[in-house]
Parts: structure tokens; C-alpha cells; sequence
């Protein structure tokens, strides 16, 4: 990365994280590191240091991340003078720092969706937080939506992030909100941290508690939005999108793994799925689950026996890693040619593409 110094002796490094720190709000030192030096974790201090000796940013260590001994996460904010010092390089920028600020008890949060920004950018996405997201889709500020991401392709997703002890209260009010808005916001991807709330969202979105109206209680349909509707474990999630940033990168890479023929992409009206593929001499569909995409589960099981005879009786091959995503389409299974991914499978596709 270049080093060219503008005027005041500010290094282009220093202004980037800097403009970083303004749109993210709070950064802690690895997410930095990860995204300025990924090669070299002890140029981050020294840059880190020489921002705060200039009063440029805050830095301060997370509260309860001093467990165990631990010396605790440190996280850092831009001040009214780094602020200025943007301004004064000419950055955009609205309204002073305590604009910014934000609540301790939201800190934790914040920052982990920070994690998903920082890699996804690093992967070429680009990243709006829930500010922005709910000021140019006039959506209402107490919303849970988190944010927004936009793959290289321009395709955008609503984002949100689920915690291990992730709520049925939390869980009710994120599905009602996909529900309501994504007629304005299409597509979604759920980060979750951990299996409990990896599965209690699907579970949630496919056998919906009733809902109470007017001291009456009222069956829901599904949640169905006819757009993506990813649900993605976390750390898997910022792996694979900062990697493969876009389906068709995904799919090149499995077909070139596993060693099958991609004959088509282009939906044809007489295809029930775009992805005409050639595997163990076979044509079949090809449909990638890897991401829990709820859609493309709906899409199989509708592929009833008349299509499938219709359809030169082409079965679909299905790319999965998590019993949960067969058990969402094993009612099909006569149709389906598994294509389970492995742990090792993941690893070397993500190593050959590090970004």
C-alpha cells in the first residue's frame, strides 16, 4: 500500500482508516489489521499510536472482553479531530462526532457487525450501515435491520445477524420486518453465530408461531419473499462472500472442485432453475445451497413429477454441508443428486482465493 503523505504530514494510510472509523463508527484493532495490514499485525500498533499521540482517534478496551485473564479487545473511534482532519482533506462528512457516538450497550453488536463489513469490502462488496440503509429506503430507525451489502455484481442485500441466544421475541420481529419490507428491500442474508440460531430461524421461517390479532390468535403462511433469503453461519458467511464475492465466481469454483460441466446459466421458460450443469455424464440442474438460500429450497420442492418428466427428467444436483439443508429438501429426494461439501472441501476453496 502506497504511503504519499498529503498536506499536514497525514500518511494515506492514516486518512483511510480514518474515513473508516467514520463510517463504521467503532473499529477494534484485528478489524483494522485485517483490512490495512493483513501481513503485518505490528505496523497496525505503531499506526494506531501515531493516530492517537495526533489526537486523531479514542481508543479504549472493550467492556467484558477481559475475561479469563485476557487483556481485553481494543476498539477505537474517531475524535472531533480526526474528524476535522478529514474535513480539512477533503472527505464528506455530516454532522459532528457525537453524532456518532454510540451506546456501550449497543458497542457489542456494532462491532460484530463491523466483522462482516471489514470482510466483506476486503472481498469488493460495499457496505452501508443501518443509518444509511433506513435513511435511503425511509424505513423506521428502530427497525433491527442492521445494515446493508452490495456484491460487485450491484446486487443488494438487507443484513441482519443473529447471536446464539437469539430470542423467539428477536426472532418474531426480524422475520415481520422481511415480511413487510421486502417488497422495497428484495434480498437478505442472516449471519448467524452459532446452531441454535441457525436453526430456530429456519424453523421459525418455515413453521411460523401464530400470530395474535386483535385477542385472536392467526395462522402464517411461510416466509416467502420470491428473492434470496440466505441464512449462513457467521464465520462461514465472512469466508465465503469475501472469497467468492459472487454466485457465478461460487459456482465456477465448484464446478471446477467437484469436476462438473456448467452448460447454461440463462433461464429458458421450459427450465424450472437457470443452472444447466453436465455431471457423471448426466445433464441435471444445478442448485447451490451452501448459503441456506429458503427460496431455492421452496424452488426444489415444487419440482413436482409432471416437471420432472417434462423436463427430460433431469434431476437436480444440490451443493450442501449441513444436514439441515438436505432435511429441507429430502421430501424430493428421488429428484435430488446430493453434492455434499466438506469441511475440507470449504478450506481448499477458500485457500485457493484469499483475497
Amino acid at each position: 500500500m502506497r504511503r504519499h503523505s498529503y498536506g499536514g504530514n497525514v500518511a494515506e494510510v492514516d486518512l483511510m482508516i480514518l474515513n473508516d472509523l467514520y463510517n463504521y463508527r467503532a473499529l477494534k484493532t484485528d478489524q483494522i489489521s485485517r483490512k490495512f495490514f493483513p501481513h503485518s499485525k505490528y505496523y497496525v500498533n505503531r499506526v494506531l499510536n501515531r493516530l492517537r499521540t495526533r489526537k486523531l482517534i479514542k481508543s479504549s478496551i472493550l467492556s467484558g472482553s477481559r475475561n479469563h485473564g485476557k487483556k481485553g479487545f481494543s476498539y477505537h473511534r474517531l475524535t472531533e479531530t480526526g474528524l476535522e482532519c478529514l474535513i480539512r482533506h477533503g472527505v464528506s462528512v455530516e454532522g459532528q462526532v457525537q453524532q456518532h457516538y454510540v451506546h456501550p450497550a449497543l458497542l457489542h453488536y456494532l462491532l460484530l457487525v463491523n466483522d462482516i463489513m471489514i470482510d466483506l469490502s476486503i472481498g469488493g462488496w460495499e457496505t452501508w450501515d443501518s443509518r444509511k440503509v433506513k435513511k435511503e429506503y425511509n424505513l423506521d430507525r428502530n427497525m433491527l435491520l442492521h445494515g446493508l451489502v452490495i456484491n460487485p455484481n450491484g446486487k443488494r442485500f438487507g443484513l441482519y445477524i443473529m447471536e446464539e441466544g437469539v430470542t423467539k421475541n428477536t426472532l418474531g420481529k426480524i422475520q415481520a420486518e422481511i415480511r413487510v419490507h421486502h417488497h422495497v428491500l428484495e434480498n437478505y442474508i442472516v449471519f448467524a453465530k452459532g446452531s441454535n440460531s441457525y436453526n430456530s430461524f429456519i424453523q421459525f421461517a418455515i413453521n411460523p408461531p401464530k400470530k395474535r390479532i386483535n385477542n385472536q390468535y392467526i395462522e402464517q403462511k411461510q416466509l416467502y419473499t420470491g428473492e434470496a433469503l440466505k441464512v449462513i453461519p457467521f464465520d462461514l458467511g465472512r469466508q465465503l462472500y469475501q472469497a467468492y464475492p459472487t454466485e457465478n465466481e461460487w459456482f465456477m469454483a465448484l464446478a471446477k472442485h467437484f469436476n462438473f460441466e456448467i452448460l447454461n446459466t440463462q433461464l429458458d421458460e421450459r427450465q424450472s432453475f437457470n443452472i444447466l450443469v453436465k455431471y457423471k455424464g448426466e445433464e441435471m440442474y444445478f442448485v447451490d445451497l451452501t448459503d441456506t438460500d429458503l427460496t431455492k429450497a421452496r424452488a426444489i420442492n415444487s419440482y413436482s413429477e409432471h416437471r420432472f418428466n417434462l423436463e427430460n427428467r433431469r434431476k437436480i444436483l444440490v451443493a450442501t454441508f449441513l444436514k439441515t439443508q438436505y432435511d429441507l429438501i429430502q421430501s424430493r429426494y428421488s429428484y435430488i443428486e446430493e453434492l455434499l461439501i466438506t469441511k475440507k472441501d470449504f478450506n481448499a476453496l477458500l485457500n485457493k482465493n484469499q483475497k
